[in-house]
């Protein structure tokens, strides 16, 4: 693999070494088995060109997609609303963003009076933690009360009833099964119930949002809770313990105690049982309905919840750029309202930067809520690690897109149903899951099964393709699978979220019609850029 980083040879005074450096970095990347870098190369030179050339013209022809002289502008102009941005009208296709955009100042004020209330609970008292708890219970309570009314006794009651399964099902051996029956099985009944719509007050106050639609999250906080508390009965904390040798280097790490410090790695938080009188009811409704992480995540399991006071900045720069882009690029609505004369070069314009949308649209809602919950002192894991055009495989994508429910999936799914022994099935277990909790959609399912499929490939190939990895034409190879990997990332999450199984079969119609336009336009706008990120990384 070739290396992209700059090298300067420093010499015994302290300066450096004139341009025959290079010739000494290129020889010794060559002793240690590394080809010299291709930065200042003809080659590159071109895939520089190539790159600019691109994304003008992706976003070039965006933007003359999104004026009144396109031909297809009446068939989207409905998702169009007065915008306040030099007077470009503002794409309102995506509710979820909308809904959070016309929030985004409540939900702000709310921040800014629980963060400085619990600042002042745990200055006040610091030595007693469930303090911190009931105020972080009560604030949940009478924020939920007004969000979801009289809806909120249906969560708690639910809540209820898993604590008392745990308190039932203990150490047994079928508690994981009783809890996974449970928890799905809750998941499907309030879907298809429409929240216990039987149970409703005909007058009674319903709040502002409908319940069942975060639900799913509680679910996970569910399993979560359930199956550490179970592993806290079962699993011997020493042996985490030697098996995190990092954490205990630490020259503050205790010796004595099964009680992990705050910086100690994310993966010792989460798997680390915590002492036996934090798995009480109040701890618990508390993880629950942490209000920080409560409408979106990141999702955090309830030992790291428990475990850490860790308090980091975060970056909120982006939502700027999001904004921006539902002003000025109006993909989205675009790809729902499937124009009948774009050509195949805007349907790849068109696929391309709709899932950019919706990258940027859940960092902006992810990175809110994370910056909410590090002002209060958990430390939730980053959601959105990369970008979607600078991940080119498969595998390595779904690690760090919504990265948290990956943690998650791998804690409470993966490993228990045999980690990589038995990968084929499940990676079809845990994507089935994923669509579900999602909701109960046919396109959804797709989006699952989708993933699954552009998988196999990328393992298959792997494997194939592994004793080749110092030929020439290895890179060359690599960037063509990372072209069809992309394709395949932008269908399955094009499917799942934004234009459903039919919308996605009319954007790939015509994508290919003609087909011999539609197959240069994907060489042109995939194999050029992407050959540029798998060549030097």
């Amino acid at each position: 693999m070739a290396s992209s980083h700059n090298y300067a040879l420093v010499v015994d005074d302290g300066s450096v070494a004139d341009d025959r450096s290079t010739n000494i970095v290129d020889e010794s990347a060559n002793l240690i088995g590394l080809d010299p870098p291709r930065w200042r190369t003809w080659e590159f030179g071109l895939y520089y060109l190539a790159v600019g050339a691109t994304v003008w013209t992706f976003f070039a022809r965006m933007w003359d997609m999104s004026q009144e002289t396109y031909p297809d502008y009446e068939q989207y102009r409905q998702y169009l609303k007065p915008g306040w941005m030099l007077g470009r009208l503002l794409d309102t296709s995506d509710m979820q963003y909308m809904g959070f955009r016309q929030n985004l100042g409540i939900l702000t004020a709310v921040m800014a009076a629980h963060v400085p209330l619990s600042w002042w609970v745990r200055r006040a008292a610091p030595t007693r933690p469930e303090a911190e708890f009931l105020y972080s219970l009560i604030f949940s309570l009478v924020f939920l009360a007004v969000a979801h009314g009289y809806h909120l006794v249906k969560i708690v009651a639910v809540l209820l009833l898993n604590f008392a399964l745990t308190r039932v099902m203990r150490s047994t051996r079928i508690a994981p099964v009783v809890t996974w029956a449970w928890s799905v099985g809750m998941l499907l009944t309030v879907a298809w119930t429409g929240g216990f719509r039987q149970l409703n007050v005909s007058g009674g106050y319903g709040g502002l949002m409908r319940w069942e639609i975060t639900f799913n999250f509680c679910v996970l906080r569910m399993i979560s809770y359930n199956m550490d508390y179970y592993w806290s009965l079962t699993d011997s904390s020493a042996r985490l313990l030697q098996n995190h040798g990092t954490c205990r280097g630490h020259p503050d790490a205790p010796t004595h105690t099964l009680d992990p410090p705050p910086y100690c790695c994310p993966k010792l938080r989460a798997s680390m049982p915590r002492p036996r009188d934090e798995y009480r009811l109040v701890p618990f409704l508390a993880y629950m309905l942490y209000i920080p992480l409560y409408f979106a995540g990141p999702i955090v399991s309830f030992n790291a919840w428990m475990a850490q006071r860790v308090r980091r900045p975060a970056h909120l720069t982006r939502s700027f750029v999001a904004n921006d882009a539902a002003h000025v690029l109006h993909a989205g609505d675009h790809a729902r309202a499937r124009m009948a004369r774009a050509r195949p070069a805007d349907m790849a314009v068109i696929g391309y930067l709709s899932l950019k949308f919706i990258w940027l649209k859940l960092m902006v809602i992810w990175r809110f809520f994370r910056f909410w919950s590090l002002a209060d002192g958990i430390d939730p894991p980053e959601n959105m690690k990369r970008c979607m055009s600078n991940n080119y495989s498969a595998v390595a994508f779904w690690r760090d897109w919504h990265a948290s429910f990956n943690l998650w999936n791998i804690r409470y799914l993966y490993v228990p149903l045999g980690g990589a022994k038995t990968r084929w099935l499940n990676l079809w277990v845990i994507f089935t899951f994923v669509a579900v909790w999602h909701d109960l959609e046919l396109n959804l399912l797709a989006w699952g099964w989708l993933i699954v499929l552009f998988m196999v490939p990328e393992l298959v190939a792997t494997v194939v393709f592994r004793p080749y990895s110092r030929r020439w034409w290895f890179r060359h190879v690599s960037a063509l699978g990372a072209v069809l990997n992309i394709a395949g990332m932008i269908t399955a999450n094009l499917v799942g979220f934004a234009v459903g199984v039919d919308g996605m079969r009319h954007l790939w119609e015509g994508l290919f019609d003609p087909p011999a336009d539609g197959a240069l336009t994907v060489l042109a706008a995939g194999r050029v850029p992407v050959c540029i990120g798998a060549d030097h990384v």
